[in-house]
């Protein structure tokens, strides 16, 4: 189960942040769980998904209601924002390249991630539309 007492160790992971968002917008279900405890993902434990959960609700990239301090969130699925970040790390290479960028920098802000993955996949679509840069 998930214990929001060992929250306050825990730290940002990308990869996980994506994959709860892939899998929210995959879910169709969605609205009557809580994300936190309806599923797992493979390689994370039930109190890092519920922290991450609670991030990105808070962050604006999940919509998402919190039943009390320290719970995890009941979510209703992606806010724009959530779509937006999915939509810009979706281009094949995008993430791959963020995930590079991240580990030379150390740490990056998911707004931060959001803006230069759009800014790839701009240049992307101008190439591929054979558009100058």
């Amino acid at each position: 189960g998930v214990d929001p007492s060992r929250w306050h160790r825990m730290r940002r992971d990308m990869n996980l942040i994506r994959d709860i968002l892939l899998e929210a917008e995959s879910d169709e279900g969605l609205h009557v769980c809580n994300i936190g405890l309806a599923f797992t993902l493979e390689g994370h434990s039930d109190d890092s998904v519920g922290y991450h959960v609670r991030l990105l609700v808070e962050g604006g990239y999940l919509m998402g209601t919190s039943i009390g301090p320290n719970m995890v969130p009941s979510v209703q699925g992606l806010t724009w924002k959530g779509h937006d970040f999915l939509d810009a790390t979706r281009p094949k290479g995008i993430w791959e390249r963020i995930l590079d960028a991240v580990a030379k920098v150390g740490a990056m802000t998911l707004d931060t991630v959001v803006e230069i993955a759009k800014e790839l996949a701009k240049q992307q679509f101008r190439a591929a539309a054979g558009l100058s840069p």
